[in-house]
């Protein structure tokens, strides 16, 4: 199977959870393990307003999304939390990621964040496909996990 029909099939499962999520439930993608850090520090994750520091374990790259009534508050690791690049970031801002030192009305968020629709969960899949391929994290797998946290 092809690099682009996998990132279909990743794609396609997204917009499928975020379509099933309830009112006030919320959806993490990540990846399996951290990436090495070139700074030596260890990574922080944040979980919905919360960050995950000591005795943590080290988790790698993620998008997660809640859902708010009619929206999807749809987040992708910064900076902040993980090895993210200078590049990277700029990269993720050409997407239409926010800027995380500049969040959007109604966002409290160390993380990119993009709101989007439940009624078009296609554009925060599209986002979150976008968002990975430029974290470099390659396709998604059956290592990875896709955790619904309510």
């Amino acid at each position: 199977m092809s690099t682009s029909a996998r990132w279909d099939d990743v794609r396609t499962r997204l917009v499928d959870e975020l379509t099933a999520l309830d009112d006030g439930q919320s959806l993490v993608l990540s990846e399996p393990a951290a990436p090495p850090r070139s700074s030596g520090r260890p990574a922080r994750r944040r979980w919905f307003g919360r960050s995950a520091r000591s005795g943590a374990s080290p988790v790698g790259r993620y998008v997660q999304a809640s859902r708010l009534g009619t929206d999807l508050l749809c987040e992708c690791v910064s900076a902040a939390y993980a090895d993210v690049s200078p590049e990277r970031t700029a990269a993720l801002l050409s997407l239409g990621w926010s800027d995380p030192g500049r969040q959007l009305e109604g966002a409290s968020s160390e993380n990119h964040v993009y709101w989007g629709s439940v009624q078009d969960p296609r554009s925060c899949a599209d986002m979150f496909v976008g968002a990975l391929q430029a974290l470099g994290t390659g396709v998604p797998d059956a290592r990875w996990r896709w955790d619904r946290v309510a």
